[in-house]
């Protein structure tokens, strides 16, 4: 579902230009942090390095629907992504739905404000706006209250379920006596954006969402090149379409555009593949397994690199080992994929690189 603008860029003369053509406003965006009311200065204390949760209630007070629904916020670490309300699925704004975005950055010193906007376009090719202005100020030490409605808000913790295992797999091997050449703990903040993706730290995981359909993002935390080894890492589908594809790169080459990647999806698929001269060679393709839970859940992936040999597992299991020797070594690190539709988010954590056993 193709829904925001994406860019994270804000254009406020464009903004401004546009309501004063409409006479009467058909679109209107409310701004909260942390899930209260943020429209006054100093009404919100955030400790300094915080995490922010930014939520944009985008509605139509208007009598016909609009399209081309686009929100964006005036402060370039702040990158509004579309989370639910299209209750009909025919991405346009009807009257009466409620649209939900969704962003986070980190708390900076001092008092802060920032400027969402949302725009969209009638049925007589009239580009409708909206503005509102949220502040918070950054304080190191204690904060006040936060707002009543903030307290409801539920924390849970997502575990990997059992999966069910599918005929002719075989039980992982024990590598725990391989010594750990690299593990991440990802703290918080490290945020980084471009056109098409937005990555962030929070409580010890690596997130990454994909909002343009038909496009990916990598994330390589070594930094420095592996040739075998042993990978660990827990994933979960935070949301988006289960048309997608996430996992983990192998042997990434320094000009970043040759490496290995096993992949799983949402609806149940796995697969291994070589990224070379900006095109997906197949090694092992899309295969169906009912070891992968499926959904917005939690996936425990384990990559064997042995020469030319690696073998794949999830959530215990290895579903298959396949060959090829075009890369022999290189950074490791994280991939998630948008397909047919964009807003694919998913979280890695639990990240380890192990020697294997012997070596």
């Amino acid at each position: 579902m193709a829904l925001a603008n994406k860019t994270g860029l804000y254009d406020e003369e464009l903004i401004d230009e546009n309501l004063t053509e409409s006479s009467s406003s058909a679109i209107e965006i409310k701004s909260k942090i942390n899930g209260g009311d943020a429209s006054s200065p100093s009404d919100v204390e955030i400790r300094i390095g915080e995490i922010i949760n930014w939520i944009f209630e985008i509605a139509n007070p208007g009598a016909s629907p609009l399209s081309e629904v686009e929100v964006n916020d005036s402060r370039f670490d702040v990158y509004p992504i579309y989370k639910s309300g299209d209750v009909n699925g025919d991405v346009l704004l009807d009257p009466g739905e409620v649209w939900i975005f969704e962003a986070q950055s980190i708390a900076e010193e001092g008092d802060q404000e920032n400027t969402a906007g949302v725009c969209g376009v009638d049925g007589r090719g009239n580009r409708l706006c909206d503005t509102d202005t949220s502040y918070y100020s950054g304080v190191s030490g204690e904060t006040k209250a936060i707002h009543e409605d903030q307290q409801n808000i539920e924390h849970s913790e997502t575990s990997i379920a059992p999966a069910e295992q599918e005929t002719n797999s075989i039980r992982s091997e024990d590598y725990s006596s391989g010594e750990i050449l690299y593990s991440a703990t990802f703290p918080n903040g490290d945020i980084w954006k471009d056109i098409h993706s937005y990555h962030i730290n929070q409580n010890g995981q690596r997130h990454i969402t994909v909002s343009r359909p038909g496009s990916f993002s990598c994330h390589w935390p070594t930094k420095k090149p592996f040739s075998d080894f042993v990978l660990d890492v827990e994933t979960t589908v935070e949301g988006g379409p289960a048309d997608n594809a996430y996992g983990v790169v192998l042997r990434q080459q320094s000009s970043g555009r040759e490496f290995y990647r096993f992949k799983i999806s949402s609806d149940g698929y796995y697969g291994f593949d070589l990224r070379k001269s900006a095109e997906w060679e197949d090694i092992v393709p899309w295969t169906k397994s009912d070891v992968i839970n499926t959904g917005k859940a939690s996936n425990q992936i384990r990559v064997v690199c042995q020469g030319s040999t690696f073998s794949y597992e999830v959530n215990g299991v290895k579903l298959g080992e396949c060959t090829d020797n075009t890369l022999a070594s290189g950074m490791v690190g994280f991939i998630v994929e948008a397909l047919s539709q964009g807003g694919v988010e998913v979280a890695f954590g639990n990240f380890t690189i192990r020697e294997l056993p012997g070596k």
